[in-house]
């Protein structure tokens, strides 16, 4: 049997007395090639779900191709892809738990370089007390900054081992051990009333120049205790059912306009001679 790339990277990490920088080195290899391999995957199923999209035109008598074409996206190479991910996922643990005491092992100075950590950004770890591997590769995504400047998707390997481990543990945990994600105040619920500052003078009723701090301004209101809440308003369901069809018209809109938009520019790219891989992190894919 022919070994692969990643195969051999596996028995160099599974010898006995590696340094912990051979461990990090090809532990990261290993997740990015997992990484290009789910790249690979995820682009063939864009494809041929691009298929389908054009299909859309010519409805209803396209019903049954896009059906099979959607089917098919999903069964796209599936089983490779499910390995894949529990491979990721497994290093995504050792990593946020640091199992094998990298970061002890190597220093700050060592893990920042073998991160590819840019300098200003090492600084302010520093400064900030973030020393461990999971601090820097995910939860800061420090990871390869030194390449990259001002990027909002991070696709580094570790952290998308990271990642993946972490989805993992949020889909596989028991109901009510997480907190509510749409409870007041946190990420998905709605946001609590701003912080009440010095009330700094009382006129009957009234509560006369509250000072609040917004976004770094001092800001003065006037506020009335007694006034009634607003009464709750029951929304009509056939007015949400039209709102609700109309935004799936307008989104199908869109993303058709959109297919066509990427599909070009990617023709283009690739036919000023840009690398695939290069094509997709540009585009944010």
């Amino acid at each position: 049997m022919t070994l692969t790339p990643t195969m051999r990277l596996c028995d160099i990490a599974l010898k006995p007395g590696i340094s912990a920088s051979t461990q990090l080195i090809t532990t990261r290899r290993i997740c990015r090639n997992i990484s290009r391999n789910l790249d690979s995957i995820h682009a063939e199923r864009r494809a041929i779900r691009r298929q389908a999209g054009k299909l859309k035109a010519f409805l209803p008598f396209t019903r049954q191709a896009i059906a099979d074409l959607e089917q098919q996206t999903w069964e796209h190479r599936d089983d490779e892809r499910s390995k894949a991910l529990v491979a990721l996922s497994g290093f995504g643990r050792q990593l946020l738990f640091d199992e094998a005491g990298l970061a002890g092992a190597l220093g700050f100075e060592r893990l920042c370089d073998l991160l590819s950590v840019n300098t200003v950004e090492r600084e302010q770890a520093r400064r900030e007390g973030v020393t461990s591997l999971e601090g820097l590769a995910f939860t800061h995504a420090l990871e390869d900054s030194a390449e990259r400047r001002g990027q909002e998707w991070n696709d580094a390997p570790l952290f998308n081992a990271c990642h993946t481990a972490m989805a993992d543990f949020i889909r596989e945990c028991p109901e009510g051990v997480l907190p509510d994600p749409f409870a007041p105040g946190a990420p998905l619920g709605p946001k609590l009333p701003p912080s009440r500052g010095q009330t700094t003078r009382m006129l009957g009723s009234y509560q006369i120049i509250r000072r609040h701090h917004i976004e770094g301004r001092t800001m003065s209101v006037i506020e009335c205790d007694y006034l009634p809440d607003p009464e709750p308003i029951t929304f009509p369901p056939e007015l949400a059912l039209l709102i609700v069809r109309k935004a799936a018209a307008m989104a199908e809109a869109f993303e058709s306009k959109a297919l066509d938009q990427m599909t070009m520019d990617a023709s283009r790219a690739l036919r000023d001679g840009m690398e695939p891989r290069r094509i997709i992190r540009q585009m944010g894919l």
